[in-house]
């Protein structure tokens, strides 16, 4: 998720998500880089300009949502996703890259110059919740989300690994709490947050790319891409087996 030098083969990994035609048709740059400098999203917007005249078409950004880290975080940590850089949590009110206000001046910058503008979609896993008993570990886990300043998209020991489905899915992260996607409120509420996410009173993102989709089923992309426009993704799926990339683009099967 943080070299710049992957996102290539990254992009080819989505092919098999729409049609090839549409895969190649966009010129892509990933504008920001591991442990970027505070208040991001401003310098990224003085250089849109530049990208376009460089014929960039889709500017991938990073996840926008606050972190456990609040404003020390690369997003990749992300305790509320409908915090943008608007609330004072978790240390801060905007994120690593800025308020919710500089980055909607930043998507409507590249809008103007006739660009779109990519989301770094992180929802493998979440981070920064209160500890709560949980009695399918028996023991407590940080897993409490109700106390979020958005005050939407809560969640709690019913919607992470183990529970009342099954115990785990196809992998886990950094011993961060594991989404369960089969969850019912966990698809319906991740839907409704990406909606929100591409209206442009809130930020008005066009695209996605779906970090470590190797961690959660491929229908989970497919359900995304289905129910949120049918929008050019990306799928973030690290192996070095050619086999296995191959499986993921066909269980996928957008093509």
């Amino acid at each position: 998720m943080r070299r710049l030098s992957l996102l290539i083969l990254i992009v080819m990994l989505a092919i098999g998500m729409l049609a090839v035609s549409d895969a190649f048709a966009w010129r892509l740059f990933q504008a920001f880089y591991w442990d970027v400098p505070n208040g991001w999203y401003n310098t990224v917007k003085s250089k849109v300009s530049d990208l376009k005249n460089a014929y960039i078409q889709v500017i991938y950004l990073p996840p926008p949502s606050k972190g456990m880290s609040g404003g020390y975080s690369m997003g990749y940590d992300p305790y509320d996703y409908y915090d943008l850089g608007a609330y004072n949590q978790k240390g801060s009110i905007a994120t690593r890259f800025g308020t919710q206000s500089e980055l909607k001046s930043l998507i409507s910058t590249i809008k103007y110059y006739g660009m779109k503008a990519m989301a770094d979609i992180v929802i493998n896993h979440r981070a920064g919740g209160d500890s709560q008993y949980n009695p399918f570990t028996g023991g407590n886990t940080w897993t409490d989300f109700s106390r979020v300043a958005s005050g939407k998209f809560k969640m709690s020991y019913w919607d992470f690994h183990p529970n009342d489905i099954h115990s785990y899915d196809s992998g886990a992260f950094g011993g961060y709490p594991d989404i369960c996607h089969d969850k019912t409120y966990v698809k319906t509420n991740i839907i409704a947050w990406l909606k929100w996410l591409k209206n442009s009173a809130n930020a008005g993102f066009d695209f996605w790319r779906l970090d470590y989709v190797k961690g959660f089923a491929p229908w989970v992309a497919a359900y995304i891409y289905d129910n949120t426009g049918y929008p050019f993704i990306v799928g973030e799926y690290w192996d070095g087996n050619r086999d296995t990339l191959r499986w993921w683009v066909d269980s996928v099967n957008r093509s």
